[in-house]
Parts: C-alpha cells; sequence; structure tokens
C-alpha cells in the first residue's frame, strides 16, 4: 500500500527477484485497465470459439505466471464481479479459462498493489472477503522523505544523463539532487523521475546547475518544499507524553508474560510497573494476555488519538 509514484511495483519486482520464485515470471497485470468483461478473458485465458472475436485459444497470464509471481496492480480499481472471479482463484489456485470444460491448477505467489485506502471501501465498493484474503502480509510504503529525494534524484541523474551523453560531474549531480530535494512531490518517484529527464533533455551546457533548473518549461509542483516549521500544525494542548506514553506502556505489557521483563522493557523500577497497572486496573497475571486489556487500551488510544496526526507530520520529516 501506498500513494502513487511511491514504487510499489518496483518492490514487488524486486522481491520476486530475491525469492525462490525468481526463476518463474514476473507477471503484471494493470487492474484499473481491465473492465469486468476483460478481466476473465486477460487473466484466466479462454478457448476458441468462447466468444465472438475468439479466433483462437488463449493463455491467460495467471498460467503464463505458473512457478512464479502475478502482480495485481491498483486491485481496488477492479470492479465487483470481477473481485468475485478473483476470490475464487486465490481460495483454490485453480480456475476455468472462458469457455473451458477442463479446470486448470497454477502454483502462484499473488501480490496486490493499491493506493486506496481498501478499509474504507469494504462492503461498498471492496469485497471483505477478497481484502482479508491477500492481506496476509501488508507493506505499507511511505512518502518520500528528504533523504530519499537526494539519494534517487543522484542515481536518476546519473543514469539518465548516461543515456541521453550529457557529461555532469559529481558536484554537479549533488547540485541538482540538492535541488529536488527543495520541491515536494506528490507524484512521487515517478514525478522526480520525469523532472530529471525532461531536466537532461533540456539541458545547456553554458548554464549553471541552478540556471538550468529555473530555466524548465515546467517546474515541479511550482512551489518549493516548505519548512517543517511551517508546514506542520500545531500540537495540540493537553498532556501529550503521559497518553502516548500509556499507550505504549500498554503495547509493551501485551508482549510480555511478567512483572520483571516489563520493568526491564521499560526501564522502569518493579515498584513502579506495579503502581502502573493500577492505574488502569490491571493485575500482574494478565500481563502478555491482550483480550484482557482491550478496554484499558481503547481508552488510552482515545486518549491518544487528537495528538496522532501532529505524531505523524514529526515523524515524516
Amino acid at each position: 500500500m501506498g500513494s502513487t509514484g511511491v514504487g510499489k511495483d518496483v518492490l514487488a519486482e524486486d522481491i520476486h527477484r530475491h525469492s525462490s520464485r525468481a526463476r518463474g515470471r514476473f507477471i503484471s497485470i494493470n487492474c484499473a485497465a481491465l473492465t469486468a468483461t476483460l478481466f476473465e478473458s486477460e487473466v484466466f485465458g479462454h478457448i476458441r470459439g468462447a466468444y465472438t472475436g475468439a479466433l483462437s485459444d488463449k493463455i491467460g497470464l495467471a498460467e503464463l505466471a505458473d512457478g512464479g509471481t502475478l502482480f495485481l496492480d491498483e486491485v481496488g480499481e477492479l470492479p465487483l464481479e470481477s473481485q468475485a472471479k478473483l476470490l475464487r482463484f486465490l481460495a483454490k489456485g485453480s480456475f476455468w479459462p472462458v469457455g473451458g470444460t477442463r479446470e486448470r491448477t497454477v502454483d502462484v505467489r499473488v501480490m496486490a498493489a493499491t493506493n486506496r485506502d481498501l478499509r474504507s471501501m469494504l462492503g461498498t465498493g471492496f469485497r471483505e472477503d477478497l481484502f482479508f484474503r491477500l492481506s496476509v502480509v501488508t507493506l505499507c510504503i511511505p512518502r518520500l522523505h528528504l533523504a530519499d529525494v537526494r539519494r534517487i534524484a543522484a542515481s536518476l541523474a546519473r543514469d539518465t544523463a548516461a543515456r541521453y551523453e550529457v557529461k555532469l560531474s559529481m558536484e554537479q549531480i549533488g547540485a541538482l539532487s540538492a535541488l529536488c530535494a527543495s520541491y515536494p512531490w506528490p507524484g512521487g518517484a515517478r514525478e522526480l523521475r520525469n523532472a530529471i529527464e525532461r531536466y537532461l533533455l533540456l539541458y545547456d551546457p553554458k548554464l549553471s546547475i541552478e540556471d538550468n533548473w529555473q530555466a524548465l518549461p515546467c517546474l515541479p509542483s511550482q512551489q518549493p518544499r516548505s519548512s517543517p516549521s511551517s508546514s506542520r500544525a500545531p500540537c495540540p494542548a493537553g498532556d501529550l507524553t503521559a497518553h502516548v506514553d500509556d499507550v505504549i506502556f500498554l503495547a509493551v505489557a501485551q508482549e510480555v508474560s511478567d512483572v520483571r521483563e516489563l520493568a526491564h522493557r521499560m526501564g522502569l523500577s518493579v515498584q513502579a510497573i506495579y503502581n502502573r497497572l493500577r492505574k488502569f486496573d490491571l493485575q500482574p497475571k494478565q500481563l502478555g494476555r491482550p483480550d484482557t486489556m482491550t478496554e484499558a487500551m481503547s481508552r488510552a488510544r482515545g486518549k491518544a488519538q487528537p495528538y496522532l496526526p501532529w505524531l505523524q507530520t514529526i515523524l515524516q520529516m
């Protein structure tokens, strides 16, 4: 999961290349481009004569990925009808080609990507059973940070300059990556790559790096990256430290089995742990049992909730 341009497809292919399935194919499907009528034929294939225009047998992408990886890009865009067909395939690993009379079975690893909040779509735009079938392991990819932009921009500048035979020194590449880091990139690495390619296509060696940048017909996003102090909202009033500490304490308490271990993990004395447990009406025997701490954790999270947007802003700086 992640916003547009953060490299979900790149990460998926990288996982494939470094896995035991690397000898198999990596087949990517753009779910946003498939209508309900096309989905079944493209993914599962069809038999000659299955419908008008089916002049020959066609092997589906799922079968082509046998032994490898099937990557469902933008899976949140699938129509509900297609989601039902995908669910059956994920559950059994088998499918029927359109017009076929024999069920086929394949051995594929399925990875899916989305830039949408699928949980908010459950029951309306996305099937709940499919969501949980896909959510075995979920990786959330954050937006580009300042340090990411510098490294990625430098790498892209080197590769693109070599491709277009533009001579740039290491100092020039460093200056260009610093300029890139001064702008926000709502389109992620894809927007960054396009900006660098546009820069090198129009590069004038008689001008400085900064002048070439300013001469671009369209600067990325037009506005430089704002400073952290001016872009984030102020911290809500209240006892931030106490509320967040309560959530951390209860989360750790769910992972340990005794008071001494909890004291060691939290860096507190054993007596301090007993005092904290009494604050939440908890007994030492309840440690390591998340089911008995549900109510206390719910109250602590509720008190910490107003601070979460501010904390997320701080962590993403």
